[in-house]
């Protein structure tokens, strides 16, 4: 019976159904994978015109994440999407002992037509000590189109679309740190309440106390 149950054939899978396509940057090929069954259909390979740029961009990029995030707390890809480039970036910091974590989220897209390079960035920052606060932001990087003398030059383009990335990263960065210095006193204060519901200042003489704890007596 043991034996019967082992070499139960798998459920039959139709083709073309239930059915999703991977591409593997790494290996420049895509993967199709029928979720019912749980394993890939069929590997094909796949060119494009913008593969050698791609290549290039990771190959920078990877650099960049070094100096910038260290390898062991960020993970990033860049795929081909619509003729464009998509470079995503996903970093996270945990301190633990000291109640903190922190996630930073990079999606920049490349329009090779435009030389136009735009992106967004969001942040999760999460503190809870003796207490929890979290804080969300989404922070857009501005268009800028890139500058570079030969477009047919694939590192020089990569080169340069990596450093710009570096600089718009760079500018949210410092506008946060700006925003952090100003949240004691600005959206902190905001969120405390200044005056009770009656719109009076609490008077803590001990006058005002016996006056209190007369109404409750004769209550």
């Amino acid at each position: 019976k043991i034996i019967e149950e082992e070499q139960q054939e798998e459920p039959a899978v139709e083709e073309g159904k239930d059915e999703d396509e991977f591409a593997v940057p790494v290996s420049t090929s895509t993967s199709t994978s029928t979720s019912a069954a749980w394993k890939a259909r069929t590997m094909e390979s796949f060119s494009s015109e913008l593969e050698a740029l791609r290549l290039a961009v990771e190959k920078a990029l990877s650099r960049y994440i070094s100096s910038q995030y260290g390898c062991d707390t960020a993970t990033t890809s860049v795929v081909i999407k619509d003729n464009q480039l998509k470079v995503l970036i996903s970093g996270e910091k945990l301190n633990l002992k000291n109640y903190w974590s922190g996630r930073w989220n990079s999606t920049f897209t490349y329009v090779p037509s435009s030389q136009q390079l735009s992106g967004t960035v969001k942040l999760l920052v999460h503190y809870f000590e003796d207490g929890n606060v979290q804080m969300t932001t989404e922070k857009l990087a501005a268009p800028v189109t890139l500058d570079f003398e030969d477009s047919d030059d694939v590192e020089a383009v990569a080169a340069t679309l990596i450093s710009e990335l570096g600089k718009a990263e760079s500018a949210i960065q410092d506008s946060l740190e700006v925003m952090y210095l100003s949240m004691g006193e600005e959206t902190f204060k905001d969120m405390r309440r200044i005056l009770p519901i009656s719109k009076q200042k609490m008077d803590w003489s001990g006058a005002q106390m016996q006056l209190a704890k007369g109404f409750v007596t004769k209550k």
